[in-house]
């Protein structure tokens, strides 16, 4: 939980330091952009979570911010983050 205020801050700057590019995801046209910042403290985030369940993980480690099949943002992904640890 800890890092959840670290990702929002990189969120935003992810957000204004790049540009957005109009591209069809099969849901119309939508922005999307590149978040380099966000990406590596997630997969920082995961590597910690795996290194602590002592190779019992289950699932998938692969973190989708966003991607050519659906508008999933660095954002809706720390929407998801903060109710997963406030449950």
């Amino acid at each position: 939980m800890h890092d959840i205020y670290q990702m929002w801050y990189l969120a935003d700057q992810d957000l204004l330091s790049s540009y957005h590019v109009l591209r069809d995801t099969g849901q119309g046209l939508n922005r999307v952009q590149k978040c380099p910042s966000i990406a590596r403290v997630m997969q920082n985030v995961i590597s910690r979570a795996q290194g602590k369940m002592g190779g019992n993980w289950v699932g998938s480690s692969v973190v989708h911010l966003g991607d050519h099949n659906g508008r999933t943002s660095a954002l809706a992904c720390l929407f998801r983050l903060t109710y997963l640890f406030s449950s």
